[in-house]
């Protein structure tokens, strides 16, 4: 019997042109067991798709451990709500650090084909913490800006040493530290940013570490930030609906002037995520199990398993980020570090595979086992790109769409 067991598993769900992913860290020792659960973006055009991929995952489960979000784009966000509601409580929700000015330019991008503004929808950008609590319980906020730096060095699990195996934790450990801007004074619901030299982690188990690319952050727009600074405390309390309306709409002509139609320097941060089990497999004599399956709701159309030992077992989530240059690819690099790229094995292809999103020397740093499109080419003929995928050929190119949807299941057993 093995002394410590430990499942993981990603799941890609079938919601068309969105981005929805669950997790699990299934770790079993001796009489202890526990069952981590968390998601990385919630999203889709389709609602329909959404609603129905949140009620198969989540009508059972009380709660999710960790809910990350990459950006607010409807195609990754517009299941949040519904996600709030059908649990009874999400411990942690992961958020883009975005001061108040630069939530508001993503406000009105949003909304830039509205005559008038929702009020209900833009409250989320002015005070998201607010908005959230509302809907459902949350204990706790936290955000990642793009001063982030992630610990250097993780502590992993040594085959040589199974006497010193890690207990079944109960909670994941996350350090943060206090926020510039004060978002809910009036609310139950803690929040912070993540402490910068520090990863959010189920000790010697399991680690997130979360990036923010500033290469892709909004320019300053002073007079913008000067106006948003007069009408803040407005903004953040929403106390005033008639004056609110009047500030929304200054803020919109500003807007208008700037940007015009285009609004070309729209915010296009998107939170990075990289996956690590920190289970040391190199040269490890233990069975080691791992499959994968690509389905349909009628059959199973790939299936695979191995028992080998596994040089990568990592996986990188892009949601619809930017690694079209090489300055970008070079910043993605010395934040995660060369040893972290080359063990990753399942990788989310930034932007539904859009050509836009996309450099041809991604593969001199990430050359993974299995490429995620999730997409739905038949609205959106380009996504993926015919070349995005050509490229990723030798890389297992998995389409995840309206009835495709992908399960990665990696095993560890420790004798």
């Amino acid at each position: 019997m093995s002394k410590l067991d430990i499942n993981i598993q990603y799941k890609f769900l079938n919601v068309g042109q969105g981005l929805f992913t669950t997790g699990k860290i299934n770790i079993r020792k001796n009489s202890s067991n526990r069952v981590f659960n968390w998601v990385y973006d919630c999203g889709s055009t389709n609602q329909e798709n959404i609603d129905s991929a949140l009620k198969c995952e989540f009508s059972k489960c009380d709660e999710i451990d960790i809910v990350f979000i990459s950006h607010f784009d409807k195609d990754h966000i517009n299941g949040l709500v519904e996600l709030l509601k059908t649990v009874k409580k999400v411990k942690n929700l992961v958020l883009p650090y975005y001061p108040m000015w630069k939530r508001i330019l993503i406000g009105l991008e949003y909304n830039k084909r509205n005559k008038i503004i929702d009020l209900e929808d833009f409250s989320f950008f002015m005070n998201p913490i607010k908005f959230l609590t509302k809907i459902g319980t949350i204990d706790q906020f936290v955000f990642v800006d793009e001063n982030y730096v992630s610990k250097e060095f993780s502590t992993e699990i040594e085959n040589n040493n199974l006497e010193n195996l890690p207990e079944v934790p109960e909670n994941f450990k996350i350090e943060t530290e206090p926020l510039d801007e004060i978002l809910n004074s009036e609310l139950n619901s803690k929040y912070g940013k993540l402490k910068s030299g520090t990863n959010i982690t189920l000790p010697k188990i399991y680690e997130f570490i979360p990036y923010q690319d500033k290469t892709v952050c909004v320019k300053k727009f002073k007079r913008f930030q000067d106006m948003v600074s007069k009408i803040e405390s407005n903004l953040l309390s929403q106390d005033n609906k008639t004056v609110l309306k009047q500030n929304i709409a200054e803020l919109k002509n500003i807007y208008k002037k700037k940007f015009g139609k285009s609004a070309k320097e729209k915010n296009i941060i998107s939170l990075f995520l990289m996956g690590i089990p920190l289970i040391n497999t190199s040269n490890n004599p233990h069975l080691i199990g791992f499959d994968v399956y690509v389905r349909n709701r009628i059959q199973t159309k790939y299936n695979c398993f191995y028992y080998n030992t596994l040089s990568k077992d990592y996986i990188l989530f892009t949601g619809d980020g930017f690694l079209n240059t090489s300055t970008r690819l070079n910043n993605l690099k010395r934040h995660f570090n060369d040893n972290r790229l080359r063990k990753i094995s399942v990788f989310q292809v930034m932007h539904h595979g859009s050509k836009n999103n996309f450099n041809k020397l991604i593969n001199k740093h990430i050359n993974p086992d299995f490429s995620i499109f999730s997409s739905d080419p038949l609205i959106r003929p380009f996504h993926p790109n015919a070349e995005v995928v050509k490229h990723f050929i030798y890389n297992n190119p998995i389409q995840v769409d309206n009835s495709n949807f992908c399960v990665f299941n990696f095993y560890y057993y420790i004798f």
